[in-house]
């Protein structure tokens, strides 16, 4: 599981990351988000039209495919 936390303390870095899985977040939505899970649900459930669930659903898929510099699974 993702260490949001530590996300957010890297968020500068960590940025590209989120831009590759969610290309259609803007700089103004990433600077939003600020490495915050509750942020990104709302920037993605406001911009997609998605239900809670859904983007619940999303989130869970990023945690657990996306994989950040220097990350071993």
């Amino acid at each position: 599981m993702m260490n949001w936390p530590q996300m957010h303390a890297n968020w500068p870095e960590l940025k590209e990351v989120f831009k590759t899985y969610w290309s259609d977040l803007s700089a103004e939505d990433l600077n939003a988000i600020d490495g915050n899970r509750g942020q990104l649900a709302r920037v993605l459930q406001h911009h997609r039209a998605l239900g809670p669930d859904q983007v619940e659903k999303e989130i869970l898929a990023f945690e657990d495919e996306a994989r950040f510099p220097g990350e071993v699974k």
